[in-house]
């Protein structure tokens, strides 16, 4: 048997016992699942399959029909499927109304248009970064292409110092310097 709880989007969740049966095939260890959780309208189990959950009452026995896609491994893809299904019980999800007291509760605002306008700034704020750092990132590419000269040892051996320093800088701020985390990290004699 399998046990399935269901969210449906317009509020409504299914839990249901059930059991698959396979016509003429085997769904891995012994064609039988027990102790699985679907959100019913969310497409992750079979295409077909949810459709047919909706409408049936706590209580109720019901076939599942479905045929496997051709896109599941080679020995399922194209295969019809009958899941035995009695559904257990049915719950009831409600969201909160979104308004000035879900918007109190939940942030440090006292309206929802608030709340919502300072949600809306911080993701464009997001977004602007993203978008400054891609053009940085897609700037730094194409000088890379156009640049046909050597590069100084000497700016290779600063860009090596100013790395360790910074590292150096960051295990200091965690309590920790540049021999001890070497003496650390390198193996022992032991180890090599």
């Amino acid at each position: 048997f399998f046990f399935f709880f269901f969210f449906f989007k317009q509020k409504t969740a299914y839990e249901m016992l059930r059991s698959l049966v396979g016509s003429e095939m085997c769904i891995r260890d012994s064609g039988k699942a027990n102790d699985h959780t679907l959100t019913l309208g969310d497409g992750q189990f079979i295409k077909g399959f949810e459709e047919q959950i909706i409408g049936h009452k706590p209580g109720e026995e019901f076939d599942v029909n479905v045929t496997f896609p051709e896109n599941y491994t080679d020995e399922l893809k194209g295969k019809d499927a009958t899941f035995k299904c009695k559904l257990n019980n049915l719950k009831v999800k409600e969201l909160p109304e979104l308004d000035d007291e879900f918007a109190k509760d939940v942030s440090e605002f006292d309206t929802l248009k608030e709340y919502k306008a300072d949600i809306k700034s911080k993701l464009q704020e997001q977004a602007n970064k993203e978008a400054e750092k891609a053009t940085e990132t897609n700037i730094g590419k194409k000088l890379a292409e156009l640049i046909k000269a050597d590069i100084p040892e000497a700016m290779f051996s600063n860009e090596i110092k100013h790395n360790f320093n910074d590292f150096a800088y960051n295990l200091k701020s965690q309590g920790m310097d540049a021999v001890s985390y070497t003496h650390l990290t390198l193996p022992t004699n032991r180890e090599v």
